[in-house]
């Protein structure tokens, strides 16, 4: 199904909104609750050398040298979707807002802003976490959580093809994987155990001791040191909670074919690339 504005709900509720700026761009945004506090969904969001573990399509994602010294992320996705091989990488700079560092509640932002892309001249935005709702645990024991947090997620994003690709199909294909990154996020956030949340937390503030941020508990010399065995930690936890992260994904299950009809309305043929389509529109307009 091919559409081009408005709204729509994913059976996940998940809610995808498509406006036009103007006529060669789009806004895309969606939102989805975790039945997890902010910080842990944070955690998540902000293991960029690993998001592509927890979501479907992304093939690459790991931080590259930044000039400022700042976050910069390489990221690759790869999709069959109608009719297309659909293969986009892009290098992105991101800036972290943390809001009231000393109310676990304020909103945070994840801005992001391209730097570098073969198919976009605009790929911008944000993810947004806000809180939801706060439930009294009432059999909570000593040195159990009191409470039993969930968070609203936001996404957005700016798009602006560049040279002759169709922004129609980028809307398409952005507008289907708006859902299943939302999805991702939930699941992962979800699945995770604790273990895996200590050692993202050590991992985040050995980079912010290196960043120089001072840290309770780490000194200038351990914070290299302090990071591997982070980051090691995490991966151990990944690997215990693979499976069940892998039966979560089975809520979420991606949009089904929608290349059956062989042709569909914008005269794609199934069996045609990305490339030879923009190969075949560019031989037409000489």
């Amino acid at each position: 199904m091919l559409w081009s504005g408005g709204r729509r709900t994913r059976p996940d509720q998940v809610t995808v909104n498509i406006e036009r700026p103007s006529l060669n761009s789009r806004r895309i945004s969606g939102s989805i609750i975790v039945d997890k506090p902010i910080e842990d969904v944070w955690l998540v969001l902000t293991d960029y050398d690993r998001l592509s573990d927890y979501v479907p399509n992304l093939t690459q994602s790991r931080q590259v040298p930044s000039p400022t010294g700042g976050i910069r992320l390489f990221q690759e996705g790869a999709q069959q979707i109608v009719g297309f091989d659909f293969r986009a990488s892009l290098v992105m700079d991101m800036e972290e807002h943390y809001g009231d560092p000393d109310d676990k509640l304020a909103m945070r932002k994840i801005k992001f802003k391209l730097v570098d892309s073969a198919m976009f001249t605009d790929f911008s935005g944000e993810w947004r976490l806000q809180f939801n709702s706060r439930i009294v645990n009432k059999g909570a024991g000593p040195g159990q959580e009191k409470y039993t947090y969930s968070t609203k997620v936001f996404y957005m994003v700016n798009i602006r093809p560049k040279g002759v690709v169709p922004v129609v199909a980028l809307e398409w294909q952005i507008s289907e994987e708006v859902p299943n990154n939302l999805a991702a996020v939930k699941r992962t956030a979800e699945v995770m155990d604790s273990a895996f949340f200590d050692a993202r937390q050590q991992a985040m503030d050995a980079r912010q001791l290196r960043s120089g941020v001072y840290i309770s508990g780490y000194s200038q010399a351990s914070a290299t040191a302090a990071a591997v065995a982070a980051v090691s930690a995490a991966n151990v936890a990944l690997t215990t909670q693979q499976p069940v992260l892998q039966q979560q994904q089975q809520r979420y299950p991606l949009p089904p074919d929608q290349s059956a009809a062989g042709v569909d309305s914008n005269g794609w043929e199934t069996d045609e690339t990305l490339e030879a389509y923009i190969q075949k529109i560019s031989a037409n307009r000489k």
